[in-house]
């Protein structure tokens, strides 16, 4: 009877246990891509670009299928294929900055899972100096820091249409609003759990608490 007592007990905890390692989960891993847009940010920062180039951030999925942020170096005209094509990498040819999110957590852009998007791939670049987010536009950079708080039905095929406002202003790759009921934007996602996150006009990326 004691036995049989435990071992209803036990059923009936493990849902919580499982609930709260999945959270755990998911935080770890958006304070991954955090981690990751600190270093690109502050390597934008401390070393100036030509114009032509900088620092950023590239969430994408390797071979495998498995999500992962990585620091990113380039710009328009490099002859890179992708954002991802511009990872930084160690003299021995190694990323240098990648972190992998846990087999079963995935980036989303809204309400649709990163690697069914357009591209598969999302990136923004900071400003040499002042950190500030930028996206390509064309064979050049954004102007001026791309805004937040737009929601995802603005992006068709991998563009922002109307950026700030504006008609006709229009980006591609650009950084996702904040995460809110109606309009997730960028999130981390495993099965039922989800945390968001926030990029600041200022460059700084946050996970916004549930």
């Amino acid at each position: 009877m004691v036995l049989a007592i435990g071992v209803i007990l036990a059923g009936m905890s493990l849902p919580g246990v499982i609930s709260v390692i999945g959270k755990s989960k998911i935080n770890k891993s958006a304070e991954a891509v955090v981690v990751v847009a600190r270093q690109a940010r502050q390597l934008a920062l401390t070393r100036v670009g030509d114009g032509g180039t900088a620092y950023g951030v590239c969430l994408a999925q390797d071979a495998a299928g498995r999500s992962f942020a990585t620091v990113i170096h380039g710009g328009p005209g490099d002859g890179r294929a992708s954002h991802k094509d511009r990872e930084v990498l160690t003299p021995a040819g190694k990323p240098a900055m990648r972190q992998y999110l846990p087999a079963d957590v995935e980036f989303w852009v809204g309400t649709t899972k990163l690697q069914d998007t357009a591209g598969s791939e999302l990136a923004w670049y900071f400003a040499s100096r002042s950190g500030r987010p930028m996206a390509m536009q064309g064979s050049s950079f954004s102007p001026s820091a791309i805004a937040v708080g737009f929601t995802p039905g603005a992006i068709t095929s991998g563009q922002l249409s109307n950026a700030w406002g504006v008609a006709g202003y229009n980006v591609s790759m650009t950084v996702l609003a904040p995460s809110v009921a109606n309009a997730p934007g960028l999130s981390v996602r495993s099965g039922r759990s989800s945390r968001g996150l926030q990029l600041y006009p200022t460059g700084f990326l946050t996970v916004v608490e549930p």
